[in-house]
């Protein structure tokens, strides 16, 4: 059973170079993403599960893929990762 996220709609982003800040005025946080967990924030303003995040990562031209298979199962480790930290810093939510 697929786990859906969606970002929060009371966080604000700003882009920086290739960085985007993320504001959570809840607790008053700011969290720095780097141009991957952008693409993942902008992804999020609709529900996501971390395999629709992967295959849409790696569809984006911006990211090659070999398809080998230490290359997919690292992105999954990093997307999981991502949605973990990014729900503890309260910026995504578990959605059905």
């Amino acid at each position: 059973m697929n786990m859906y996220y969606i970002r929060k709609n009371n966080c604000e982003a700003m882009a920086l170079d290739d960085h985007l800040m993320v504001v959570n005025p809840d607790n008053f946080t700011v969290t720095d993403l780097n141009e991957s967990g952008g693409k993942c924030w902008g992804l999020l303003e609709k529900r996501q599960s971390a395999d629709t995040l992967m295959k849409k990562l790696l569809s984006s031209e911006d990211h090659a893929a070999d398809g080998q298979q230490d290359d997919l199962a690292r992105l999954r480790t990093d997307v999981e990762a991502f949605l973990m930290q990014m729900t503890a810093y309260g910026l995504i939510e578990h959605v059905g």
